[in-house]
């Protein structure tokens, strides 16, 4: 007769778990979740690092262990755009959407890289879903105003940037869109007044200092425009358009020489620009 399995030295009987199978699997995905989790965060510190290439290398570790983790196929899809990949991009967020629909990180990252695609009226689509389901998400006013700006309907636009910085009122590069939205609508004044609230929050905005310059020349400020495209190149030598916007302005103060070496720089800077 067989004796029964007991723990050695008590004499006390141990029946087998008849769901050991399935705790054991259970525990054995706890374990592979854990690992996944583990490469996500090290994804995540690499993406804050702007190490593009890792955090990908990372968020597609994570997914072999689980393959149905909603945030790094969230993130791989964000890698993959800030590399340039939007094409490969979209279907990682369509997968986010498989999994969450209510997701509005992934209906606006779908959006931005279908606006980097060149798909502007389909990525509004995506940036409303995303406003649908949070109508504060500041992100994705600013992506939809930025569409709007590209397919020229600046008003629609305006009303965009100003809804984002109602929810982010430092938020420079809304301020900045604001300005060019109001530049395009010929409302100058209020276009100079949202360029220079985008250097107060951020005195480093080299497009918002060249277009400061653009606004004070049409409002006949030249000097003041000289002072901002010399801003301008102080913080970016190398930009040819803000040379051939400061021999402008040289031009119309009548310091000729100076103009022409202006002029001198950004042809090589950018011979095409003359052309």
């Amino acid at each position: 007769m067989k004796k029964p399995f007991s723990s050695p030295g008590n004499g006390v009987i141990i029946k087998l778990d008849p769901h050991l199978k399935e705790r054991k699997a259970m525990s054995d995905r706890d374990d592979l979740h854990r690992e996944a989790v583990a490469w996500y965060n090290r994804g995540v510190d690499f993406t804050k690092a702007g190490r593009h290439k890792e955090a990908l290398y990372c968020y597609e570790q994570a997914l072999e262990l689980d393959p149905e983790m909603v945030l790094a196929w969230n993130n791989k899809g964000w890698s993959l755009a800030e590399l340039g990949r939007h094409e490969e991009a979209l279907p990682c967020f369509d997968k986010v959407l498989e999994l969450d629909p209510q997701s509005y990180l992934a209906w606006n990252n779908k959006g931005r890289s279908l606006a980097d695609l060149g798909r502007y009226e389909e990525a509004l689509v995506y940036f409303d879903k995303a406003l649908e389901i949070n109508p504060q998400y500041v992100e994705a006013w600013y992506n939809k105003g930025s569409g709007l700006l590209v397919l020229g309907r600046y008003h629609e636009a305006l009303i965009c940037f100003e809804e984002a910085l109602k929810y982010s009122p430092r938020f420079a590069p809304a301020w900045y869109n604001r300005g060019v939205a109001l530049l395009m609508l010929g409302q100058y004044e209020e276009a100079l007044e949202s360029f220079e609230k985008a250097l107060e929050i951020n005195p480093y905005y080299v497009k918002a200092w060249n277009n400061r310059g653009g606004i004070l020349t049409k409002l006949g400020r030249y000097e003041e425009a000289l002072h901002s495209f010399d801003k301008a190149l102080e913080l970016n030598p190398l930009d040819a358009k803000i040379w051939y916007n400061k021999a402008r302005i040289l031009e119309k103060l009548g310091r000729t020489e100076e103009a022409q070496k202006c002029d001198e720089q950004a042809r090589k800077l950018n011979p095409n620009l003359f052309q």
